[in-house]
């Protein structure tokens, strides 16, 4: 929860900095013409398509990551994607379609914790994606279904998370809140010995 609390302060500092001097790190004639071209990352025979925005000079090194909701392509996204690029952040989205088969150990981990076959599959490809992009330490933005499989690939690699937001996460209602869900993973992970990201 303390993390959760420097999360929204640190967010709330960034935010003010901007009010005050707003600075456009990118146009909008800039941004259309880097949205249209997407790449193809070949994941064991899956075309993962990948959009990359990055702007001529960013603000930070660390990337935000954008996993859609299930079925849900980047023009859903464009707005949110511009309003980060033009405040100096990079932005990649993906959502693979299908994923990869987990290595064995992350496998077995996902699977003690019912963690769904397929989400464990987009969690190994968003995974896989981000190494090969050379991105660590991203602040990863899962919607939908894609927070699902966020969650699930920084609670096995959080080395690569800096920080998480699960923006309208599917499967998570009832009786959980944002707070309790946090606190229990981020206790969850602390009894593992693992790093926690931010959330």
């Amino acid at each position: 929860l303390m993390e959760g609390k420097k999360f929204e302060q640190e967010f709330e500092a960034e935010v003010q900095k901007e009010e005050e001097a707003p600075m456009e790190y990118m146009t909008r004639e800039e941004f259309d013409s880097q949205f249209k071209q997407s790449e193809k990352i070949d994941l064991e025979g899956e075309k993962v398509e990948v959009a990359s925005i990055v702007p001529e000079k960013p603000v930070s090194d660390e990337w935000v990551v954008i996993v859609g909701g299930w079925a849900t392509g980047k023009t859903a996204y464009g707005d949110e994607m511009y309003e980060l690029a033009r405040a100096g952040r990079k932005v990649l989205f993906l959502n693979p379609d299908h994923g990869l088969v987990p290595d064995e150990d992350d496998a077995e981990y996902l699977k003690e914790r019912s963690v769904a076959k397929t989400i464990a599959m987009k969690a190994a490809a968003l995974q896989t994606v981000l190494e090969e992009k050379g991105i660590v330490d991203a602040d990863i933005v899962g919607h939908s279904q894609g927070a699902q499989v966020a969650l699930a690939m920084g609670a096995r690699h959080p080395e690569l998370v800096r920080r998480l937001v699960l923006d309208n996460p599917a499967g998570m209602m009832g009786k959980d809140t944002r707070n309790k869900l946090s606190a229990r993973a981020v206790t969850q992970a602390g009894e593992e010995g693992m790093r926690t990201p931010a959330l």
